[in-house]
């Protein structure tokens, strides 16, 4: 008799505790999938890569909605037993309301360590993956950022205009200019320590290359030219057929 009390009574508990848990970890995920949908937005991630990612945010809610459903699944449990006679039902026939506390504290100890084992293993570990795949999208995204027709200041040291941006796997951007601000002693190339204000370089087009593995932007430029001006007051003009440069992009947030 008494274990067919205590599994009836955690019988009780449990369908209303896993239907708490559902409920309230759909409401907490829903809130926290926000950076999520913003790179997901802005790359070209498969099917697959958003379908894991949505599921590596589910543990991260765990800790915060398993003793929310074991709370609300006993409240409910034992609530409907009450409202339905049953507990009276129990004293009437002799068995005493203390029965009641075995298969609750069993019930609870359960959702105490699917709980830790939440907040312990599974939530940092889905977040470390998921953090290695956003950094992989948001590297991988570096030119197709670029908005034609502004001016993109998110360049250390360099402000980009691109006038039109076409292709997806071979971007190309007609017409491009670009200011390099880094301080005159700096620069890699040009005048250096003679030279007063930026770098001005203008194309007619750029292929525009990812290379995520250096954070970068390789650039194949035609019909490019390069304008500084001296100390003196000479201007220094510069002007090719083809050239290369790179533009070093931001590190990714992490």
């Amino acid at each position: 008799m008494p274990r067919l009390l205590s599994r009836y009574i955690f019988r009780e508990i449990l369908s209303s505790a896993i239907l708490s848990t559902l409920l309230a970890t759909a409401v907490i995920f829903l809130q926290r999938v926000d950076r999520i949908f913003e790179v997901l937005v802005t790359s070209n991630g498969s099917a697959r890569t958003v379908a894991w990612l949505f599921a590596l945010a589910v543990p991260g809610v765990l800790p915060l909605t398993i003793p929310f459903g074991v709370l609300v699944g006993i409240l409910i449990g034992l609530g409907r037993m009450a409202s339905d006679g049953e507990i009276i039902a129990m004293r009437a026939g002799g068995v005493s309301s203390r029965r009641v506390i075995p298969p609750v504290l069993l019930f609870a100890f359960i959702g105490t360590a699917m709980a830790a084992y939440a907040s312990i293993r599974l939530a940092p570990l889905s977040i470390r993956v998921s953090t290695d795949i956003l950094n992989d999208l948001i590297a991988n995204r570096l030119s197709a950022e670029i908005q034609p027709r502004i001016f993109e200041e998110s360049f250390p040291n360099r402000i980009l205009y691109v006038g039109d941006v076409r292709g997806v796997d071979t971007v190309v951007w007609r017409p491009v200019f670009m200011a390099d601000i880094t301080p005159p002693e700096q620069r890699g190339s040009g005048m250096r320590e003679k030279a007063e204000g930026p770098m001005v370089t203008v194309a007619r087009e750029a292929l525009a290359v990812s290379d995520p593995q250096h954070n970068r932007i390789q650039l194949s430029l035609r019909d490019a030219s390069t304008y500084e001006m001296g100390r003196d007051g000479a201007a220094r003009d510069v002007s090719f057929v083809r050239g290369e440069q790179t533009l070093d992009a931001a590190p990714p947030a992490q």
